[in-house]
C-alpha cells in the first residue's frame, strides 16, 4: 500500500472515529437546525475537512519530491508568512 491510500484510509477511519463523538456533543445542535447557522456551519466543517485532507495530499506528494530538510524549511517559512500575514490582517502590533 502507498502512501497516499495509507492516507485515505487513515483518513477515513478517523472520520468513522470520530463520528459518534461528534454526534453526541455537536450534532444535536447542528441536526436540529435550531440555530440559523447550522447549514453554515456543516459547510465550515466539510470546508475544513476536505481542506485539511487536500494539504496532507499535497503534503505527501511534496515529500516524495524533495528532501526532508527542504520540506521543513519550507515548512518554517509557511508558518512564519501566517503569522506575519495574521499581523497585518488582524492589526495587532504586540
Amino acid at each position: 500500500m502507498d502512501e497516499l491510500n495509507l492516507l485515505f484510509y487513515s483518513a477515513f477511519l478517523s472520520f468513522l472515529g470520530m463520528l459518534p463523538y461528534w454526534l453526541l456533543t455537536d450534532g444535536p445542535v447542528i441536526l436540529s437546525g435550531s440555530s440559523s447557522l447550522t447549514g453554515y456551519v456543516s459547510l465550515l466543517f466539510l470546508a475544513n475537512g476536505m481542506t485539511h485532507f487536500g494539504q496532507c495530499v499535497f503534503a505527501f506528494t511534496i515529500m516524495t519530491l524533495v528532501n526532508p530538510v527542504t520540506y521543513s524549511v519550507a515548512s518554517l517559512l509557511k508558518r512564519v508568512f501566517v503569522i506575519i500575514t495574521s499581523i497585518i490582517w488582524y492589526d495587532e502590533v504586540f
